[in-house]
């Protein structure tokens, strides 16, 4: 394994590196179908409508904020501090 892939992964065992990225690409594709469906409903033109750009914005952005408020407090519960505030 090269010294790129080695950095990449972090020390993590290369299998959940594979696990965390389809993880991740799963719930891009669950929150982008979400946002699409409750934001576009005109598919006539060929670009957003300013009031679905702004939807899908928000819509994303929602999720994405949720999503990390939701890591955090799960690695407060399961390692017993604060992730944003240990030393990097």
């Amino acid at each position: 394994m090269s010294m790129f892939q080695q950095g990449m992964m972090g020390g993590q065992d290369p299998q959940a590196v594979i696990n965390n990225m389809r993880q991740f690409g799963t719930m891009f594709n669950i929150v982008t179908e979400e946002c699409f469906q409750r934001c576009v409903y005109s598919l006539t033109d060929s670009s957003l409508k300013n009031d679905e750009s702004k939807c899908a914005d928000d819509c994303i952005s929602k999720n994405f904020n949720a999503s990390n408020r939701t890591m955090i407090m799960f690695m407060k519960e399961k390692l017993g501090q604060d992730p944003l505030t240990q030393p990097g």
